[in-house]
């Protein structure tokens, strides 16, 4: 139903701004979650901060500047402007490799906590909102070909276990 949906709906809006002459353009989308590549980072707080980090856009990722009507450099700044009851961050664990043109699993730990605090822009201005941890999904193996999803439920230690389409319930006291 469309009232599930938007529970999970993240409003983002995404400017780009000329870095010669100031002009800036933007871009409203909708999410259901917020991807997260994980980088050098070592906390999802880290790799919120990163994903929401301005961004250059130099050399191959030049911006087109409407004004100037031509490619310039520019910075691209993302801002979450609406927030949604249930936050949900995939962590980007694959990586794609050009020159060998193959897909790798990232295998350097993350750490999170039972909440994150997430800025959302509401007429102008930043206000921090809080989520709760109450599950994680973890791909269990070390190729982008296979392996299994086990879902971990917080803080009760229940786990869900997806294996061949067959769902099995752990539970860790």
């Amino acid at each position: 139903s469309s009232s599930s949906s938007s529970s999970f709906r993240v409003l983002q809006v995404s400017t780009c701004r000329c870095n010669q002459c100031g002009h800036e353009s933007s871009v409203a989308e909708n999410f259901n979650d917020l991807s997260l590549a994980i980088g050098d980072f070592g906390s999802v707080t880290e790799l919120m901060g990163g994903y929401l980090q301005p961004q250059p856009l130099v050399g191959e990722d030049q911006y087109h500047c409407d004004r100037c009507q031509q490619k310039t450099d520019g910075t691209k700044t993302l801002r979450i402007t609406q927030a949604p009851d249930s936050l949900v961050l995939t962590l980007m664990r694959f990586s794609y490799n050009q020159e060998t043109k193959s897909h790798s699993k990232l295998l350097g730990q993350v750490s999170f906590k039972s909440s994150i605090e997430v800025p959302v822009w509401r007429h102008n201005e930043e206000q921090l909102v809080n989520y709760t941890l109450v599950a994680v999904t973890v791909h269990s193996g070390s190729s982008v070909h296979g392996g299994h999803y086990y879902t971990c439920g917080m803080p009760m230690g229940v786990c869900f276990t997806l294996k061949e389409r067959k769902i099995s319930l752990s539970l860790f006291l």
